[in-house]
């Protein structure tokens, strides 16, 4: 991000604000594996409940400690979060 044309960065920011697909995700029936950045900045930690209260038990939240790129700050961890959803997923 510091790298980041700060342009760019607010023109992101904005898009992805006011996008709001509550629904659609409602609406997914799948198994759902949501991986929660514990140090995340950008993110309200509540959107666990936003996620809850839209799909209840049907999502599995794991919360990995790092920042809101979790997945290529933390991608071992994050790699063994998906594996053991997937693995547990297979024994259901």
């Amino acid at each position: 991000m510091a790298v980041l044309p700060r342009d760019v960065a607010a023109a992101r920011a904005r898009a992805a604000l006011a996008v709001d697909e509550t629904a659609t995700f409602t609406g997914v029936n799948v198994p759902t594996l949501w991986i929660q950045a514990r140090k995340d900045h950008l993110l309200r930690s509540d959107h666990v409940d936003d996620v809850r209260a839209a799909r209840g038990a049907e999502v599995c939240i794991e919360t990995i400690l790092g920042p809101h790129t979790i997945l290529q700050r933390r991608p071992r961890h994050c790699v063994a979060a998906i594996d053991k959803f997937l693995n547990d997923g297979a024994r259901r």
